[in-house]
């Protein structure tokens, strides 16, 4: 809360995925929706949703994905790839 879809971003970039130094984050496809609360009868939730294209370097990039582990979860994050953009 309280923050920007770019800085959440950023900040998983770097702390999920612990990505150091610069990389460039370009906005993508945003959703958004709403729709009734699965948990909550009666309760609208909104939902958005903003994708990224993210630009790193060949030592931030890691094909394999990233791995996380705190107490005791491990979560394994891959990229998802964008198709590259036709030159002009």
């Amino acid at each position: 809360p309280g923050e920007t879809h770019l800085q959440a971003a950023v900040r998983g970039l770097r702390e999920e995925l612990q990505i150091e130094g610069n990389f460039a984050l370009i906005p993508a496809e945003k959703n958004i929706r709403v729709e009734e609360s699965p948990t909550f009868a009666g309760l609208r939730t909104r939902y958005e949703d903003q994708k990224f294209t993210a630009i790193l370097n060949a030592l931030q990039y890691r094909i394999n994905g990233y791995e996380e582990v705190r107490a005791g979860k491990r979560n394994v994050f891959q990229w998802e790839l964008a198709p590259l953009a036709e030159s002009v």
